[in-house]
């Protein structure tokens, strides 16, 4: 980000969330005595730890992190140890979360947001080879599932190197502009179902072709939908025409059903129940 170096306050402010993982509420409310300035060490409350006693969390400070606390410290004027790092003339006496989260878009030109930093020192921490404890210890998770994310990030590296590999030469991109293939990637766990369409006529009528250029991605049941298939979906939808069914979807995890056709489906009539159960008779 440009101009954060010439402002010590700012830089500070980026290192601690990009090279110690703090959120933004927990950045702008630091105190000194937050600093165990003889081991080096940053000793955070955790917010998201719900418990009778303060649970603490210790991050070692990196080099660069501590010169520019350095810069900051010899210019506070209360260097007492209830003294606030960044303080303010506010009500709560520190810098509050919109100000840094405006100071970060400001300097990356609206391109950066604070948890973006957070997520960058969680990533590394991740592909660097840190085990999965250690990162939930650093990052202040309550539930490692939430630091498992990391690791399915990190295999998204592997998918961008082998990526680097096929590179298409001119005249492949020239004959997959001309001849375009229809690409359909079917995600089926159970490889039973693939051929059965029982009753629903009716519904795949609905369902909308490929088009020219477009690829499919078919997904057979999103009812165990996480988190980050929820961030996945909403990178895809857009690139992608997907045909996803579920039963339930939990509310949280519907902001990318925004743009999707819904399609309801009726109960079988009797007779077609019984032409079903016949088919996946065979198929079993």
């Amino acid at each position: 980000m440009t101009n954060v170096s010439r402002n010590p306050r700012h830089k500070l402010l980026v290192l601690l969330m990009l090279d110690c993982g703090l959120r933004v509420t927990e950045v702008s409310s630091l105190r000194i005595e937050n600093f165990d300035f003889k081991s080096h060490e940053l000793i955070v409350k955790s917010l998201k730890k719900r418990s009778d006693k303060p649970v603490y969390r210790r991050i070692p400070l990196t080099p660069r992190t501590i010169e520019a606390l350095s810069d900051v410290y010899v210019k506070l004027e209360d260097k007492g140890e209830k003294a606030f790092i960044f303080p303010t003339n506010s009500l709560t006496g520190h810098i509050s979360r919109i100000r840094v989260w405006r100071m970060i878009k400001k300097y990356s030109s609206w391109q950066v947001y604070p948890h973006m930093l957070r997520h960058t020192f969680a990533s590394d921490l991740v592909q660097e080879g840190a085990d999965i404890r250690t990162a939930q210890d650093l990052l202040g998770h309550a539930s490692a599932k939430t630091t498992e994310i990391y690791l399915h990030i990190a295999e998204q590296e592997k998918q961008t190197a082998i990526d680097r590999i096929d590179k298409k030469s001119l005249l492949k991109r020239w004959k997959d502009r001309l001849f375009p293939r229809k690409n359909v990637f079917v995600l089926n766990p159970t490889n039973h179902f693939d051929a059965v369409h029982v009753g629903r006529k009716v519904e795949l009528k609905m369902l909308k072709s490929t088009n020219r250029n477009e690829y499919t991605l078919v997904i057979d049941d999103l009812s165990a939908l996480t988190p980050s298939g929820v961030t996945a979906l909403d990178k895809l939808k857009n690139p992608f025409h997907i045909i996803a069914a579920s039963r339930k979807i939990k509310m949280s995890h519907g902001s990318f059903l925004s743009n999707f056709q819904k399609i309801s489906k009726v109960p079988l009539y009797r007779i077609e129940s019984t032409e079903l159960t016949l088919k996946l008779n065979k198929l079993l």
